[in-house]
C-alpha cells in the first residue's frame, strides 16, 4: 500500500463509474466516455455527462493510505432538473458505503451529501454528490 496521488484517485473513481451500466446508460448515447475528470477541456461537451473532482487528499496516520474527498457532478440540459437528480441518486446508491478496486487503487467510499440540482447556466442543470473515503 502506498500514499495515492490525486490523479490516481481521480482516475480510479472515473474508471469505476464508467464500469457501471446503470449510470452510463443514462448518459448521452449511453457513452461511458461522457464521464471525465472535472478539469477536462475538450471543445465539445454532450449532455447529460459526469465530471469527477478531487478536492482533498491527505495521508492517513500510518502514511500508507490517502483520506480523500471528492465531488461527482452531473450536468444535464433537459428542461427539468429531474434527470440530473435521478443520475445523482443512482450514483449515490452505488457509492454508498462501498469498497472496490479500480485502476490499481483500493477504495472505500462514503457518500456525505447529495445536492439537489441547481442551474449551472441558462441551459444546464448541475447535481452533485460529495464523497469521502480511503484510497490505498
Amino acid at each position: 500500500m502506498t500514499y495515492r496521488r490525486n490523479d490516481e484517485i481521480q482516475e480510479g473513481l472515473v474508471a469505476y463509474l464508467k464500469s457501471k451500466t446503470e449510470i452510463t446508460s443514462l448518459l448521452y448515447n449511453g457513452d461511458a466516455e461522457q464521464i471525465k475528470e472535472y478539469n477536462w477541456q475538450g471543445t465539445v461537451a454532450y449532455y447529460p455527462c459526469i465530471r469527477v473532482r478531487i478536492f482533498g487528499n491527505r495521508p492517513d496516520d500510518d502514511c500508507y493510505k490517502s483520506v480523500y474527498t471528492a465531488s461527482i457532478l452531473v450536468f444535464d440540459e433537459n428542461a427539468s432538473s429531474q434527470h440530473a437528480d435521478q443520475i445523482a441518486g443512482i450514483i449515490s446508491g452505488i457509492l454508498r458505503r462501498r469498497g472496490f478496486s479500480s485502476s490499481g487503487v483500493a477504495f472505500t467510499t462514503k457518500v456525505t451529501n447529495t445536492i439537489h440540482a441547481i442551474r449551472q447556466d441558462m441551459k444546464t442543470w448541475r447535481s452533485e454528490i460529495l464523497v469521502s473515503g480511503i484510497a490505498s
